[in-house]
Order: structure tokens, then sequence, then C-alpha cells
């Protein structure tokens, strides 16, 4: 009667030998799963995540920038009108090269004053 146990026992061994393997290969096939959905995360959506915010970024600068054209424009659109009423008021029909001095000096008057408005703007980024 020994004998038949031990056949017995023998034939159960390959069964759970194989569900063993099986249930092996399950969890195996689920790891490279999840590790292949963790590569492709990290190699497709987080570099997409990056360029939007990088995006924003840049349509932010744009904006910035274009403000301090604005203001760069109409500061030079005030300097003419300035230096225009200036001369009127000060010189009149005096000499040209009295009124080309008068203009050079308000001129560097108005660039260092637009000078420190940008370096003032560009010290916020």
């Amino acid at each position: 009667m020994s004998n038949p146990v031990e056949k017995v026992e023998t034939a159960e061994t390959p069964e759970s030998e194989t569900d063993f393997s099986q249930i092996r290969q399950m969890l195996l096939i689920s790891f490279a799963s999840a590790l292949i959905t963790l590569i492709v995360y990290v190699l497709w959506f987080e570099p997409i995540k990056t360029m939007r915010q990088n995006q924003l970024q840049i349509q932010t600068q744009q904006t910035a920038i274009a403000e301090l054209q604005d203001t760069v424009k109409v500061s030079r659109e005030q300097l003419n009108q300035q230096m225009q009423l200036y001369i009127d008021e000060n010189y009149g029909d005096i000499s040209e090269r009295d009124e080309n001095i008068a203009k050079l000096q308000i001129y560097f008057k108005q660039q260092d004053a637009r000078l420190s408005n940008i370096e003032e703007a560009l010290s916020k980024f």
C-alpha cells in the first residue's frame, strides 16, 4: 500500500509544479506589463507635460516682451514730442548747431530713462 500512495504523490507533484509555473508566468507578465506602462509614461507623457509647461512660459514671456516693445515705442514718440517742445520753448531761432546739441542732450536723458525702464522690467524675469 505504500506504493500507491507514493505514486499518488508523484502524480500530484507535476500538477502543483505546473500550477506554480503558471502563477509565476502570470506574475512575470503582470510585472512586465507594469514596467512597459511605466516606461511608456516616462518616455511619452512626461515630455508632453514639460513641453506644455514650456509653451506656457514662452507665451508669458512673449507677452512681457510685447509690453516692453510697446513702452519703448511710446517712450520714443514721447521723446520726439518732448524734444520738439523743449527746442521750441528754449531756443526758437537759435543756430542749428545749438539745436543739435540740445537734441543730443535730450536723447541722452531719454535713453537713460528708457534703459532704466528696460533694466527694471528685465530684472523681474
